[in-house]
């Protein structure tokens, strides 16, 4: 072994190998060691951002269903605060319904004798208001007002039709009729 330290070029081969060994453990502790860390701290991170971001698109979509929901929910509040007879109080809802059942008559002949409130009623906390007509008419014009009870989409409820037979040959139907109309409003009657 001491013959082959004396040799000057097997010396400087092994202390080249050394250095070589020396600098590589170096670069092994300082860099790739750091660097290895890094990247698990870099890996660690990515793990808990595609978590988070898991997380957001879960909630990004149960919002978005429960916003589909609540679409639903405003189209369908909108039909049905169409179906009502506009106003904010039971008085506005009676000029409102007077005024529709007005715009039938005036192309129509119908000739009303009596027209009368009749005292409000309550369906749940609502005020149900009611209005009395007694008129005389054709049979033609009583199926037409009928029918545009029907096709008026107002929360209008025809609450009692009496009708009796005249033997004349005008307004030969003497019609008694009570509406009912649905007032969601604040006040009590």
């Amino acid at each position: 072994m001491k013959a082959l330290l004396l040799n000057k070029r097997l010396r400087f081969t092994a202390f080249g190998f050394l250095i070589c060994i020396l600098i590589t453990a170096v670069w092994w502790t300082t860099f790739y060691s750091g660097l290895k860390d890094e990247i698990d701290d870099l890996e660690s991170g990515q793990k808990a951002s595609l978590h988070r971001l898991e997380r957001l698109q879960s909630k990004k979509k149960a919002l978005w269903n429960e916003n589909q929901v609540n679409m639903e929910k405003q189209k369908d509040l909108q039909r049905l605060s169409n179906l009502l007879v506009g106003g904010d109080s039971a008085l506005d809802v009676n000029t409102e319904a007077q005024k529709l059942i007005r715009s039938f008559w005036e192309g129509h002949d119908i000739n009303l004798d009596t027209y009368r409130e009749i005292p409000s009623g309550k369906w749940r906390d609502n005020v149900l208001v009611k209005l009395n007509y007694q008129f005389k008419c054709e049979l033609e014009d009583l199926s037409d007002l009928l029918n545009y009870f029907e096709t008026l989409e107002k929360v209008i409820r025809i609450e009692t039709l009496n009708i009796h037979y005249l033997k004349r040959k005008e307004d030969n139907l003497q019609v008694i009729l009570t509406l009912g109309i649905l007032s969601i409003t604040n006040d009590v009657t």
